[in-house]
């Protein structure tokens, strides 16, 4: 017994000597298990303060195109582009059948290597008469993606345009331009337009001689169809605009109001109408502005010095033009002060997808948006 109390004490020792060698480690660990903790409750914290809001779902019946908005309501930045997974489940039309499809879609910083495709004409159709409303039937005669139709109106001097209709809908003012009530212009747009013939509706302030051009196109900008626009007026043999695009590869569409005629658009432009309804000449060119810069389009008056007015807008390519199947890009973002890969506090990130079918009339579309980060948010429509 006398033995063993110095035994036990030389053990105890040796356990408390053996400890105190492998502190270090056991501090070590500690510490990276704090350290650990404490970026999980970051990550977490940042999970539970991110509020990110998917809005503004659209797409059409037989479209292959599909567009939303993505808004970062929270004050955390929201991951990179790269590290967005979107998937989209939607009732396709694949041999008119409605069948559930699931595409996960792949982020595209630089569609197409930048190479955005050309606008596409569509159908173009002139009228006129004297008349308010006017009416005349223009078709839409393509389903295809991202459709515009712009009218041109040319009434006669001391008139203006009041509203335009396309079927069932109105469309917007892009601008008029009047010579001190001596010769007028206006053009009007409608993106998304029905398809197929429709009626063209021109309410004039008062029922007077006019004429009217109707023209579609596809592959326009459905967000920010108009990349800029101006007008012009004088008294010449030679209505002139310019017009500096901000976008490469951009239709300009025109129209002139004046008196008398014909009219010769400029090398350069195509004509799409001209026409002389009593003493009141109406015309309306296109032209594929290329490069983005400084634009003329004009015309020559054979009757000779007239006063005349002229209206012009640039149309915009579509950045969904340049996307492969099951691709996604960023066609605008707003309010972006800062990195321009990151959505940041307050900024909203313009998308469109192409998906590999086209859309089902009246069928679903949901879209479900992860990240990185773990974060899931989740939004649907019901395809008109």
């Amino acid at each position: 017994m006398g033995i063993s109390n110095p035994i036990s004490a030389i053990i105890i020792l040796g356990v408390f000597i053996s400890v105190l060698f492998t502190m270090p480690g056991i501090l070590e660990n500690i510490t990276s298990i704090q350290e650990i903790s404490s970026e999980v409750k970051v990550l977490e914290n940042s999970i539970a303060s991110t509020d990110v809001s998917i809005d503004n779902l659209d797409t059409r019946a037989s479209s292959i195109i599909f567009n939303f908005t993505l808004t970062n309501n929270s004050n955390e930045k929201i991951w990179d582009y790269e590290n967005f997974d979107i998937m989209i489940t939607y009732d396709a039309d694949i041999g008119g059948i409605e069948t559930k499809v699931t595409e996960s879609m792949v982020f595209d910083s630089n569609p197409s290597g930048g190479s955005i495709a050309p606008i596409i004409y569509d159908d173009d159709t002139d009228f006129q008469g004297n008349c308010s409303p006017c009416s005349f039937a223009h078709s839409v005669t393509s389903s295809g993606a991202d459709r515009i139709l712009v009218v041109g109106v040319s009434p006669n001097a001391g008139q203006t345009v009041s509203s335009v209709d396309y079927g069932s809908e109105t469309l917007t003012e892009i601008r008029s331009d009047d010579a001190g009530g001596l010769a007028h212009s206006s053009l009007w747009y409608l993106v998304d337009p029905p398809t197929g013939s429709n009626s063209v509706d021109v309410t004039l302030s008062a029922a007077d001689d006019v004429v009217i051009g109707a023209i579609s196109f596809l592959g326009v900008d459905q967000t920010n169809p108009i990349d800029v626009h101006n007008g012009n007026t004088g008294n010449s043999n030679t209505p002139s605009v310019s017009l500096t695009t901000i976008s490469d590869d951009d239709i300009i569409v025109d129209v002139v109001g004046t008196l008398d005629g014909p009219l010769f658009a400029a090398i350069g432009q195509t004509e799409r109408w001209d026409l002389t309804e009593g003493t009141t000449n109406g015309a309306g060119s296109t032209k594929n502005a290329g490069a983005s810069g400084l634009n003329l389009n004009s015309w020559f008056n054979l009757a000779g010095v007239r006063d005349w007015a002229i209206s012009a807008a640039a149309l915009k390519p579509s950045p969904c033009n340049g996307l492969d199947v099951n691709e996604w890009t960023i066609s605008k973002l707003t309010n972006n002060l800062q990195e321009p890969t990151i959505l940041n506090k307050d900024e909203t990130a313009h998308i469109c997808a192409r998906l590999d079918n086209l859309v089902f009339a009246g069928g679903d579309v949901i879209v479900i948006l992860s990240t990185d980060l773990g974060k899931t948010v989740t939004s649907a429509i019901t395809v008109p």
